[in-house]
This record gives C-alpha cells, structure tokens and sequence, in this order.
C-alpha cells in the first residue's frame, strides 16, 4: 500500500477499503478493539489524535489486515505521514514555546512536581505532630503517676 502522488494518504486508502467491504467504523471497532476516535483519525490521516509509538503502528497494522490491505505498508505509509505531521508540529510548538510531548507550557511541570512535594512534607509533618502530640498526653499522664509513686515512697 503507497500513498498515490495526488496526495491520498494511508488514511484515505483504509476508509476506501472498508468501504468497499461494507464496514462501519463501530464495526472494526468492536472487531478490533480500537476506539472509533481512534479508527477516525487513522482515516483522517491525523496522526496527533493517536497515542503514539507502538499504538500507532499497532492500530495501523490491525485496521489494515481487518480491511484486507498489507498491514506493513499500511504501517510503512502512515510512519512516513507521522514524520511529516511531526516535524510540522515540532517547528509549531517551538515557537509558541510549549512542551513537544504535552503541548504545554514548559514551566507548568516544575509547578506540579512543587506542589505535590509541597503537599506531601505538609501532610507528613501533620501526622508526625498528630503522633507526637497523642504520644505526649500519654507518656505525660505516665509521668506524673511515676512522679506521684516516687514521691509518696520518700
């Protein structure tokens, strides 16, 4: 399966071909296991709806043998849009100065990381004082019947 020149993508190739078998998307997905979402954004030839990495491929790869099409270069084909779309995004997000990989601004990340710290040696040293705090009326009223003892045997 390659791309024709005209500019149809892999995308369009697998919609063709379900198509022609008579297929709904809700069908290949109940097939397959991938979300409808999913299954649409292959077809779209949108790449940055998908997780990503082995997921792309591997939804690539089932879609493509459920409709009867070369699973590789249904794979091979999509790959090689992804780089397209990828590059495309990463120049994008440069220079808007988000995150490649969220989309986010970059300092967003150091925020939550603080905050969660934040939180957690908040919380520890609330149980350490509740602790500390429960220990000491015990261990005091302990003391004082020891202190009390003591004195009365003198």
């Amino acid at each position: 399966m390659r791309a024709n020149p005209a500019g149809v993508g892999p995308g369009t190739a697998l919609r063709e071909a379900r198509e022609r078998l008579g297929l709904s998307l809700k069908q290949i997905a109940a097939t397959t296991k991938i979300s409808v979402a999913a299954l649409e954004s292959i077809e779209r030839n949108d790449p940055t709806r998908l997780p990503g990495g082995l997921f792309s491929r591997a939804f690539v790869r089932v879609f493509a043998a459920q409709v009867g099409l070369d699973p590789e270069g249904a794979v091979r084909d999509f790959e090689a849009l992804s780089c397209e779309v990828g590059g495309a995004e990463r120049s994008s997000a440069a220079r808007t100065g988000q995150d490649q990989t969220t989309g986010r601004a970059p300092r967003l990340r150091p925020a939550v990381a603080g905050l969660a710290l934040f939180c957690t040696l908040l919380a520890a040293l609330l149980l350490f004082l509740a602790i500390r705090h429960k220990t000491a009326h015990s261990s005091h009223g302990e003391r004082v019947h020891a202190t009390a003892g003591f004195l009365q045997t003198r």
